[in-house]
């Protein structure tokens, strides 16, 4: 079987819209042989002969003042063509690049990219991971790829950091179950876990630190299927376990759209996650469970709020009320109520 070659490839640009006038200003182009790297990179800074928006440089950090001494896409273009040849082009977000790729190109009235060549990243990363984040970020923490000497976007360094990501999502999904390593064997062995373990961590796309993440924790691998299920992280489970709640708390979270602060809020006050549902339900915030846990109230305290139409300050002041006079929210709710409006119109 013949090499397979593709350029991985990554642009940055002085904004969002060629259409707009913005231009290319960096071009980084890896070239990958049987999804290895071999070493050949294509690098290059171009004067866009325009300024920079604050937006972009916010995130890349090249400036108009760097780049004046740097050559015209023209003057670089017949290198980048010959670099990239016939070989598929993989990017992430592919048809921002293209983009603006084709409208350098055309600028030079030369034929646009081969659109049969173009692999996108992002699709292949949602259609693997719905309903989760799949930036380049995002997909660098999921497969363990170290990030922490990016501050600041670039070309090249995004190219080979989706090299990477594109060579653990090409590799797993190539590797048959049974083609496992002997650590994986070996590390199943010390944990107790059986194969179907490992079958169905190759199914969900997981990885082994989650197994032994899962064995150190106690949880099972049903815990580690709902979490890919509900698009969620293995963080979540690990702070599930530390707070001691169960996996419906985290799928109730998933349902309802709140985050895992507030399973952690809920841990920290007591509360329980029927208060979350009903907060939900009631179109609250989290931020009136909070009160309602200084205040020593219940849950039916905010019912009664919603269904009458009262805000939490009303809550606070009858619960001010009560303790004046030593009636309880259910007792005098009604008195201290009419007490507060009366108050209110007075003042």
């Amino acid at each position: 079987m013949a090499p397979s070659r593709e350029i991985i490839l990554d642009t940055e640009t002085t904004g969002i819209d060629p259409k707009q006038g913005h231009r290319i200003i960096e071009i980084g182009a890896i070239e990958m042989i049987d999804k290895r790297m071999t070493g050949k990179v294509f690098h290059v800074y171009v004067n866009p002969q325009r300024d920079v928006t604050p937006q972009a440089y916010r995130v890349h950090g090249i400036s108009r003042d760097f780049l004046k001494s740097k050559p015209l896409f023209a003057n670089i273009v017949h290198e980048f063509l010959t670099f990239v040849g016939n070989s598929p082009m993989v990017m992430h977000n592919a048809p921002f690049d293209v983009k603006f790729l084709n409208h350098e190109l055309a600028l030079l009235k030369r034929d646009p990219l081969k659109s049969n060549l173009v692999v996108d990243t992002l699709v292949m990363a949602r259609q693997r991971f719905p309903r989760v984040p799949n930036n380049l970020d995002a997909l660098c923490e999921r497969f363990h790829i170290d990030t922490s000497t990016r501050t600041l976007h670039g070309a090249l360094k995004d190219a080979l950091l989706l090299a990477k990501v594109y060579r653990k999502m090409t590799d797993e999904h190539r590797t048959p179950p049974f083609c496992c390593g002997f650590l994986d064997l070996l590390l199943l062995w010390v944990s107790g876990s059986s194969f179907v373990d490992l079958v169905l961590l190759w199914v969900s796309g997981s990885s082994f630190v989650d197994l032994v993440l899962l064995w150190v924790s106690g949880s099972s691998f049903v815990d580690l299927v709902l979490l890919w299920v509900s698009g969620s992280s293995f963080v979540d489970l690990v702070l599930l376990w530390v707070s001691g709640s169960s996996f419906v708390d985290l799928v109730l979270l998933w349902v309802s759209g709140s985050s895992f602060v507030d399973l952690v809020l809920l841990w920290v006050s007591g509360s329980s996650f029927v208060d979350l549902v009903l907060l939900w339900v009631s179109g609250s915030s989290f931020v009136d469970l909070v009160l309602l846990w200084v205040s020593g109230s219940s849950f039916v305290d905010l019912v009664l709020l919603w269904v009458s139409g009262s805000s939490f300050v009303d809550l606070v002041l009858l619960w001010v009320l009560d303790l004046v006079c030593g009636s309880s929210f259910a007792v005098g709710f009604g008195s201290s109520l009419w007490i507060y409006f009366a108050v209110g119109f007075w003042i």
